[in-house]
C-alpha cells in the first residue's frame, strides 16, 4: 500500500484542499485513491497527531480543547485506515494535516515505524517564504495573536525559528531521514484555482473534475481590518483620549469585520482602503534588505530541496520574485501617502465606538 502525507504548510491552500478532498471522497475512491474518513477531524487527519501526543506525552491538549475524548493508538489508527482502504479496494491512501508540518523527528519516525512494509511519501507545497509568512501574519493579526508584522517575521515566523532559514529543506529532511520519499510541489501563482488538483497531479493521482469548486475560505484583510483598528487604538491612547481595558484587547474576529464594514461606510472613498494589511511592513525602514535576504534564503532552500526530490522544478525565478515585490512596494508607497490622515480619521471613530460600548 502507498501512503501519502500532505503536510501543508499553512497558507498554501491546505484548508481548501482538505475540504474538497473530504467532500469528494467517493469520486477519489472511484479513481483508486482513498482520503480516509478514519482519523478525520473536520476535514483534516489531525487524529494522527492526537494519537502520538497521547503515546509520547500522555495527553492531547488540542483534542481536549475540541471535545475529543476517544483517541485510538497510532497502531489502531493505521490498522483501521488499512481496513478502510481494503474495503474501498484502494492501494493509495492520501492524508492531510498542516500539523504534520510542525512534527519533530521522533513523531515522524514513529509514524514510519507504524507503516512498516508500505511505501510512504511526504508532500509539501513550496510557496515563497516572505509571501507565505505575510499571509500567515495577517491570519494571526485577525485573531489578535501578534502585534505587528515586523515582530512576527523576526520572532514567530518559520524562518525566524529555523536554525538555517532553509525551512523547507529542514522540515522535509526530517521526513526523508525517517524513510519517506519527498514530493515538493510548486505553489501556483494564481492560487484562486483548483489547488487540490495541483496536489493530485504532482502525486500522479487522477484529477477531480472542473465542476468541483470551492470558494475562498480565508477573507483577506484590507486596511480596514485588524491592523487599522490596532493602529487606531494605539493612536487614540497616544493622544490621551482613551485607555484600553482587558475586554478591549481582544476584539472578536466577527466584530472586527463588522467594524470594518461600518468604517468603510463612514470613511467613504473606497480607493483609499485597497491596501493589504501588510502594507505597513513594506514601507518600514530596512524592509528592502529584509526582502532580499528572505528571497535569497528561499532560493537557497529550493536548491537543497531539489536534492530530496529530483522531479521538483521550481518556476519562481528570483528576478520575478523581486519584480513582484517591487510592484507591491509601489502600492505601499501610495499607502504611506494617505495612511496618517486615514489613521487619524479611524482613530477618532474607534475611540467613540469603545466609549459608547463601555457606556452600555
Amino acid at each position: 500500500m502507498d501512503w501519502i502525507f500532505h503536510i501543508g504548510p499553512n497558507k498554501t491552500g491546505t484548508t481548501s484542499t482538505q475540504v474538497v478532498l473530504a467532500e469528494q471522497r467517493a469520486g477519489l475512491i472511484q479513481r483508486g485513491a482513498l482520503y480516509p474518513a478514519t482519523g478525520l477531524v473536520n476535514s483534516a487527519h489531525h487524529m494522527f497527531n492526537f494519537a502520538l501526543s497521547v503515546e509520547l506525552q500522555g495527553s492531547a491538549p488540542y483534542a481536549t480543547a475540541l471535545g475529543i475524548t476517544e483517541i485510538p493508538s497510532l497502531r489502531d489508527l493505521v490498522s483501521s485506515i488499512r481496513s478502510e482502504a481494503s474495503r474501498a479496494k484502494c492501494e493509495t491512501v492520501l492524508t492531510s494535516s498542516e500539523i504534520f508540518w510542525t512534527w519533530p523527528a521522533r513523531r515522524v519516525e514513529r509514524l514510519r515505524e507504524a507503516l512498516a512494509g508500505d511505501r510512504a511519501v511526504v508532500a509539501a507545497m513550496t510557496r515563497p517564504h516572505l509571501d507565505r509568512e505575510l499571509s500567515m501574519w495577517q491570519e494571526e493579526v485577525k485573531h489578535g495573536y501578534v502585534s505587528g508584522a515586523r515582530s512576527y517575521l523576526d520572532v514567530y515566523s518559520d524562518t525566524a525559528t529555523s536554525a538555517s532559514r532553509r525551512v523547507l529543506h529542514e522540515r522535509l529532511m526530517v521526513w526523508n531521514q525517517a524513510g519517506f520519499e519527498v514530493r515538493a510541489i510548486e505553489y501556483p501563482r494564481d492560487s484562486g484555482g483548483a489547488i487540490w488538483n495541483v496536489l493530485l497531479e504532482a502525486l500522479d493521482l487522477p484529477l477531480l473534475g472542473e465542476d468541483v469548486k470551492r470558494p475562498s475560505l480565508n477573507v483577506s484583510l484590507d486596511y480596514f481590518g485588524a491592523e487599522a483598528l490596532r493602529r487606531a487604538l494605539a493612536l487614540s491612547i497616544e493622544r490621551g483620549e482613551m485607555s484600553l481595558t482587558e475586554s478591549d484587547k481582544a476584539v472578536p474576529l466577527e466584530e472586527v469585520f463588522s467594524l470594518r464594514e461600518r468604517l468603510s461606510v463612514l470613511i467613504g472613498d473606497a480607493a483609499r482602503t485597497r491596501f493589504p494589511a501588510h502594507s505597513g511592513l513594506l514601507i518600514e525602514p530596512g524592509f528592502s534588505s529584509l526582502l532580499e535576504r528572505r528571497i535569497d534564503d528561499y532560493d537557497d532552500d529550493l536548491h537543497l530541496v531539489r536534492n530530496l526530490d529530483a522531479r521538483f522544478h521550481n518556476r519562481w525565478m528570483k528576478s520575478e520574485e523581486l519584480q513582484v515585490w517591487e510592484e507591491r512596494t509601489k502600492d505601499a508607497e501610495r499607502f504611506r501617502a494617505m495612511r496618517d490622515s486615514l489613521d487619524a480619521e479611524v482613530a477618532d471613530w474607534v475611540a467613540r465606538f469603545f466609549a459608547e460600548r463601555r457606556a452600555i
